[in-house]
């Protein structure tokens, strides 16, 4: 079944193709930034920590996160319950729950279980991304088999046990004090059409996801909880799943473990957006984040679980349904509102060469890349073109006329290619300022001895910089 969904055309996946993953967040944010006149330099070859500059300021981002968050901060909310202290101090509805040492006895853990009521949740003190969550537990016997689990194998030093609390996981983002985006986030699972096994559903599954700039980093692994999920529905991995019937995986809804996200910025309550804006408020130095909560549509009720300083933004940004909101812009808008441009100025499908940018430093010639701006007389989409010529030139392409011609470009502020194709003519893509079109044109005219006729829109992504491909 097709989902209807919209991504943001400024980071659309032809835009962020040599970022998927662990870059996404750096990408998205940076290119924003560049795209607006700002100057943008890479800190490292993993591309985690960037610079961005105005006249007036400069804040130094780590992935999705900015510098002007104090490491106080990042220290409250990754502590799970210092944050749950302070938002309960704030008023704002979290769960009730208590921290254990992993060394406690049996007995302490049952009997604080027994004293909020089943079901409960067991977590790490400290973690992100839904490791190591185990959620709905209904007994004793599974709180002790989750909570050994995570002492022992996963070498937990602290876990939190909390009551469950009822409703779907809802993720939204906070800048500037107002939600900017939020989705639903469902819990890992497969749909039967009776003709596939469960894992051959998982397998076709994941082969989608991989297609998602965001969520194809977070396939659907088979694990102990994944596979005891399917045991606990009297079904294997060979089973075939009947058709229409949907078969939850997990008992967590991260997208990162495999869960499905559907955009709810327009219509999760104002009670529940007012409160993530208050948790964060309620923690000292922290400028914005991602916030999850748990929201019961029948009941009405909420409660915020957690909080996120580095959060993926590429969770809101390309969700599996719905409409992906642009965070990069909520980001630069909010803390660069003196950027030479404003975002819908700006060239959606202008981009850096990320491969390009991060070479010197991963050669470990250079500490740090500061990216070449765009020229100011192109930085405004509206006085620019951009144009696609086909054309043939009898004496070929030899290093002179290349060397000429890039000179050219550099002198006028072009940006594009020319391309040998394999019936022997050559194509030519530029993007230049209106009023320089005509003299690049002539030059390359009189370069190359050839005509630049009849010229097309060029309608895929313009590369900063000008390339020969011959």
């Amino acid at each position: 079944m097709l989902l209807e969904r919209e991504w943001p055309e400024s980071f659309s996946e032809k835009v962020v193709s040599k970022a998927f993953g662990n870059k996404l967040c750096s990408y998205t944010i940076s290119l924003e930034a560049w795209r607006r006149g700002l100057s943008v330099t890479i800190l490292d070859s993993e591309y985690n920590r960037y610079l961005i500059e105005s006249r007036k300021k400069s804040i130094i981002f780590n992935r999705s996160k900015c510098s002007l968050t104090t490491n106080e901060a990042v220290a409250s909310i990754k502590d799970k319950q210092v944050a749950r202290d302070l938002m309960l101090k704030a008023g704002v509805e979290v769960p009730p729950g208590k921290l254990f040492l992993a060394s406690v006895s049996d007995k302490d853990v049952v009997g604080y279980a027994e004293e909020i009521g089943y079901p409960v949740v067991v977590k790490p003190l400290n973690g992100s991304l839904g490791r190591g969550v185990f959620t709905e537990i209904q007994n004793q016997k599974d709180l002790i088999d989750f909570f050994k689990y995570l002492a022992n194998d996963l070498n937990v030093k602290e876990i939190i046990v909390e009551k469950h609390v009822g409703g779907d996981d809802y993720r939204a983002f906070v800048v500037g004090g107002k939600v900017v985006a939020a989705v639903k986030r469902i819990p890992a699972n497969v749909v039967g059409d009776g003709v596939h096994s469960i894992e051959q559903l998982i397998s076709l599954k994941n082969k989608d996801r991989k297609k998602n700039p965001f969520l194809s980093k977070g396939l659907i692994k088979k694990d102990k909880e994944v596979l005891a999920k399917i045991a606990a529905s009297g079904y294997t991995l060979d089973s075939i799943l009947e058709d229409r019937k949907i078969l939850f995986l997990r008992g967590k809804a991260n997208a990162s473990a495999g869960g499905d996200v559907i955009d709810v910025t327009d219509t999760l309550p104002e009670i529940v957006k007012e409160s993530a804006a208050k948790a964060i408020s309620s923690i000292p130095g922290l400028e914005y984040c991602g916030v999850d909560v748990l929201y019961d549509e029948l009941t009405k009720r909420h409660a915020i679980i957690e909080m996120n300083s580095r959060a993926q933004i590429g969770v809101n940004m390309y969700p599996t349904e719905g409409v992906g909101r642009n965070i990069p812009k909520a980001i630069i808008d909010h803390y660069f509102p003196e950027a030479p441009l404003i975002h819908e100025k700006t060239n959606p499908k202008y981009i850096f060469d990320l491969d390009l940018a991060l070479c010197p430093i991963e050669l470990g010639v250079a500490k740090s890349v500061t990216l070449a701006p765009i020229a100011k007389q192109n930085i405004n989409r509206d006085s620019t073109i951009t144009s696609f010529y086909r054309f043939e030139v009898k004496d070929g392409v030899n290093r002179i006329k290349e060397a000429k011609l890039f000179k050219l470009s550099e002198k006028l502020k072009a940006d594009g290619f020319i391309r040998k194709e394999r019936d022997d003519t050559f194509s030519m893509m530029i993007s230049i300022n209106k009023s320089k079109e005509k003299e690049f044109l002539v030059g390359v005219c009189e370069t190359l001895k050839a005509k630049c006729e009849n010229p097309k829109d060029w309608v895929g992504l313009v590369t900063k910089g000008f390339r020969f491909y011959l």
